[in-house]
Order: structure tokens, then C-alpha cells, then sequence
């Protein structure tokens, strides 16, 4: 079969647009993923400075924990709020100076929880576990 100008001129520039379409195609996708990993990865940094936060928030009802036993050797429960979450603790007596302190924080619908063992108070405050507690 033979082929006139007209026909091999038309052909390549088929085959152009094709490319082109192709080329166009393959930039478009790889311009969404970028985008969408871009919006993913602030998704995530916002998770992690949530978890950050509850984690902060957690320590604080810690230590304010550790006070009040300190200063007065309390048993019980109580919450505490701060500008960006709240928490509570709750201090259980054990055998003699021992005992475990419970803390549970939230902000931004972020959950921490953190389980303190204490075996002596007098003449100083021994902490033989500070460990976070996984939601079970």
C-alpha cells in the first residue's frame, strides 16, 4: 500500500497528539498525588502535635499529682483543666508508702493515659514506674 504526503503527515501528527495527550495524562497524576501527599502530611503533623499536646497535658496532671502527695499525702480523685485540654488523676493507696497514680488526659480528641508507681514517699518521693497505658 503506498501512502501520499497528505497520509504520513496526518499519521505524525496523530501520533503528536497522542503523545501529548499522554504526556498531559501522566503530569496531571503525578501533580494529584503531590498534592494529595502535601495534604496528608499536614493532616499528620496536626495528629502528632495533638498527640504532643495530650502527652504535655498528661505529664502536667502528673506532677501536679506527685505534689499533692508531696505536700499532703492525698488519695483520691481530681481534674484539672488548662487552655488547650483536660485531665484527671486518680491516687491509690497501697501497701504502706506505696502508691499508684492514674492520669488520663485529652486534648483535641487525642487520649493519653499514664500509670505512675510509687513505693516510698518519706524522706523523698521514689517513682519505680512511669510508663504510658495503651487503651484497652
Amino acid at each position: 500500500m503506498m501512502y501520499i504526503k497528505g497520509d504520513i503527515k496526518r499519521r505524525n501528527g496523530f501520533i503528536t497528539l497522542m503523545s501529548v495527550i499522554v504526556m498531559v495524562a501522566v503530569a496531571s497524576a503525578l501533580a494529584i498525588s503531590v498534592i494529595l501527599l502535601g495534604t496528608d502530611s499536614l493532616r499528620m503533623s496536626g495528629v502528632v502535635n495533638d498527640e504532643k499536646e495530650a502527652m504535655a497535658i498528661a505529664d502536667a496532671c502528673a506532677e501536679e499529682a506527685l505534689g499533692q502527695i508531696r505536700a499532703h499525702d492525698l488519695v483520691g480523685t481530681a481534674n484539672l483543666s488548662v487552655a488547650t485540654g483536660t485531665c484527671t488523676y486518680t491516687i491509690t493507696a497501697g501497701a504502706g508508702e506505696a502508691r499508684t497514680v492514674e492520669v488520663t488526659a485529652a486534648a483535641a480528641g487525642i487520649t493519653r493515659k499514664i500509670r505512675i508507681t510509687i513505693d516510698a514517699i518519706d524522706p523523698a518521693l521514689h517513682i519505680t514506674a512511669w510508663e504510658d497505658v495503651a487503651d484497652h
